[in-house]
């Protein structure tokens, strides 16, 4: 899933902002109001690429904000208001990957932000995307990600050392 973006000074800015925030919580501004300024921005500088693509950036802040339920292509293809075939040609115009594909991708993302940056288990991460069990939900994350939840863990903590 890629769209090529312009990126301004400012922009730069403000993910230095961002990224420092990470390393030392003495920061002035609110992450949150950092955030906005940043997706501001990126879409002023970017309107003309995102408007031609708005149909599928809608489809990835729906999947992604409804990540925690177990969605099926007929829910993504009612939000839309779109037939099946339709919304395979969207996602695969716009990422190169089927709607399953898609919606599992970013499932797989938000996993990995779970699993660095809370305490949670496996179990819980898994409960916490909507899926059926955690046995499913470590098969379907090696399958896209090429390593088990455990291990893309260990190795996150141990690269972090």
């Amino acid at each position: 899933m890629y769209i090529p973006l312009n990126v301004t000074e400012e922009m730069q800015q403000l993910a230095y902002l961002l990224f420092t925030y990470y390393y030392s919580i003495h920061i002035e501004y609110s992450i949150n109001y950092v955030l906005q300024l940043l997706v501001y921005d990126t879409i002023r500088a970017n309107s003309k690429t995102l408007l031609v693509n708005q149909t599928f950036i809608s489809l990835v802040v729906f999947i992604t904000k409804n990540i925690h339920f177990s969605l099926t292509i007929e829910d993504l293809c009612q939000f839309l208001h779109v037939s099946s075939s339709a919304l395979t040609r969207l996602c695969k115009k716009n990422s190169g990957l089927s709607p399953k594909k898609l919606y599992r991708k970013i499932q797989c993302y938000e996993a990995k932000r779970l699993l660095l940056n809370t305490d949670m288990t496996i179990q819980e991460v898994s409960k916490e995307l909507g899926f059926k069990n955690s046995f499913h939900f470590s098969k379907i994350f090696k399958l896209i990600e090429n390593i088990s939840p455990a291990d893309f863990r260990r190795e996150a903590i141990e690269s972090s050392r």
